[in-house]
């Protein structure tokens, strides 16, 4: 199975190896629009594809703007596979509190990447800390709220079928709030022996306010 991917990265995939076999060709149109979709999880009920998935092509901050998200956190998890059985496999078997905790750590060490700037090396230790803990972490109240896959055929630059693959999307939220205290006091419980300079106490202080996310 291959990694769990941003959605951000959806298009920046390796394309398989072509064969030696020939391969039907298709309109240009779809040649432009490299890939098409075949079907979805909605296609046999004539279901269309729900707005969180839509929005999910924006990023975490555009789902987290929906009325139905407000007040909390949203993170989209995804995989590939080369048959529906693989993927709804990946799904079932699919933890979504240790996902949260690898990308609340990846959260955090982002937002400090820019918040520190030229300063970040004066913290790199204390950062690399707050990061691993945060990874170790296992929060209580992330709901698994939906998932969606769709069967998708990409194209080369010559418009000749490429592959075809499954890709299932996952959808997780938790409260703002709840996620909050829950890395602030991940945070305090961490080891804080060694005095801390200036950054690194910044680093401390902003994760505790709950402002990386």
């Amino acid at each position: 199975m291959k990694k769990i991917v941003f959605l951000l990265a959806v298009m920046a995939v390796v394309f398989g190896c072509a064969t030696k076999e020939d391969r039907p060709e298709v309109p240009a149109d779809k040649a432009t629009a490299r890939f098409e979709i075949l079907e979805h999880k909605g296609t046999v009920f004539g279901t269309d594809t729900p707005d969180w998935v839509i929005k999910s092509l924006d990023g975490s901050a555009a789902l987290e703007a929906l009325p139905e998200y407000e007040g909390k956190y949203v993170i989209v998890a995804e995989q590939t596979g080369s048959d529906l059985t693989a993927v709804q496999r990946w799904v079932t078997n699919f933890v979504a509190a240790s996902e949260f905790s690898r990308r609340v750590s990846l959260r955090v060490e982002q937002y400090f990447s820019g918040a520190l700037a030229g300063d970040l090396d004066d913290a790199a230790s204390y950062l690399e800390e707050v990061v691993n803990t945060l990874s170790a972490a296992r929060f209580s109240g992330v709901s698994q709220e939906a998932d969606w896959w769709v069967r998708v055929r990409w194209f080369d630059e010559k418009g000749k079928v490429e592959r075809e693959e499954y890709r299932v999307l996952v959808l997780m939220t938790i409260a703002k709030d709840t996620l909050d205290e829950q890395v602030a006091q991940a945070i305090e419980d961490a080891d804080t022996d060694a005095e801390l300079n200036d950054n690194e106490q910044k680093v401390r202080d902003l994760v505790q306010q709950g402002r990386f996310m």
